[in-house]
């Protein structure tokens, strides 16, 4: 969802929960094995097609959209869809610019550790917005800014494993620990 909400169109497995996240063929492609082949043409068939890779991006920054742990954490608190809405762009606005840095290149380090104080960010945010603490701006600009950081980022620092934490010397080489 992080790479949706930055414009960038999405391949990945479909299993779990990922064909929620991932609408197959609007915001991202899903593929149904682990065989390489498959991976490689989904790959091709977005880097094949500009224009087609470019609406999918577009698609992927609105689908984002409906996808936030500060506003279902405010709404399963009773909160309406406003409080839900600046839950959610405190939420965002606390994580803008975060850079994904998969330590060597299992997306399990530090991702998990991120997910959790993001969930924890949430719930901060949740209770700030039905405090009544309003965002700095509203929710659409935040996914505006977030697009236009994302855009932004060198490729290095976006889950390549190439900058960031994976570029620091003790955690080079440290795929299969």
């Amino acid at each position: 969802v992080e790479a949706q909400a930055s414009g960038t169109p999405v391949i990945a497995a479909r299993v779990g929960g990922l064909p929620i996240a991932v609408d197959d063929g609007e915001t991202g492609l899903l593929v149904d094995n682990h065989d390489p082949e498959a991976w490689a043409d989904a790959l091709e068939q977005l880097l094949d097609n500009d224009e087609r890779r470019i609406a999918m991006g577009e698609a992927a920054v609105d689908h984002a959209q409906n996808f936030s742990w500060a506003a279902a954490a405010t709404q399963l608190l009773g909160g309406d869809a406003r409080s839900c809405l600046a839950a959610a762009s405190i939420a965002m606005g606390n994580l803008l610019g975060m850079v994904c840095d998969p330590i060597g290149g299992l997306v399990e380090d530090p991702c998990q550790k991120r997910n959790a104080a993001a969930a924890e960010n949430a719930l901060a945010a949740a209770r700030m917005a039905l405090a009544g603490v309003r965002p700095s701006a509203p929710f659409d600009e935040v996914v505006e800014a977030m697009r236009r950081v994302g855009a932004a980022l060198p490729a290095e620092l976006r889950e390549t494993a190439l900058g960031g934490l994976a570029a620091c010397p003790s955690c080079r080489g440290c795929a299969g620990r």
